[in-house]
């Protein structure tokens, strides 16, 4: 039998240029709240400090910044 992974996924556009940041697979399915989690822990510590040294908040609004997507998927 083969073994599904999830990972928590997050797109991220920027002037047009999207990024994909995924957290690394687990095994079994976490449900809602815990992929809520997943996410925030993938935004804060690859999503933040990926921007961080990208943006120029004195050109660059917030509105500048579109999550496209966000959500746990499976990974075989």
């Amino acid at each position: 039998m083969e073994t599904v992974y999830y990972i928590a996924v997050i797109l991220v556009c920027f002037h047009g240029e999207c990024t994909r940041f995924e957290s690394a697979p687990y095994s079994r399915d976490i449900g809602i709240i815990n992929c809520t989690k997943q996410l925030e822990h993938v935004f804060v510590n690859q999503v933040g400090p990926f921007y961080d040294k990208i943006i120029d908040f004195t050109v660059d609004t917030p509105e500048d910044i579109n999550i496209t997507y966000a959500s746990c998927d499976i990974a075989k």
